[in-house]
């Protein structure tokens, strides 16, 4: 079994993997960053456990959106780290949550990235 005590390590691994910045010693030293991790683009908030469920309330948030710069994409990451459902181990997983706009604008973009490059064949042959 991983062992995720070692808070820090892990939320470096994640946000890493995310391409983002890791904030060091998060949570305890507030002066750093008030977050977990952080881009020009993304604040975001990580949530590790080894069990099959989270407690997320709507304060970490509302929080999460205030301590971004106003450009920045709140982003809570939920990393599950050998999650157990009754006695069988599953493997790991990460899911990313965002608010519905910014969903809406991803998928808006990726509509116009994808007809722009669909023209773009047609032009440019």
């Amino acid at each position: 079994m991983k062992n995720i005590n070692s808070r820090y390590k892990r939320e470096r691994e994640v946000a890493k993997l995310l391409g983002l910045t890791p904030v060091p010693y998060s949570g305890s030293r507030w002066q750093l960053g008030k977050e977990d991790a952080y881009s020009e683009e993304v604040i975001c908030q990580i949530k590790s456990t080894q069990i099959d469920a989270m407690r997320v309330r709507y304060r970490d948030l509302f929080d999460l959106v205030r301590h971004g710069n106003g450009q920045q994409v709140p982003v809570l990451v939920l990393d599950f780290v050998d999650p157990k459902i009754g006695q069988k181990t599953l493997p790991d997983d990460v899911w990313v949550a965002i608010r519905l706009e910014d969903f809406l604008y991803m998928l808006d973009c990726k509509k116009k990235m994808e007809a722009f490059n669909t023209e773009g064949e047609k032009f440019f042959g």
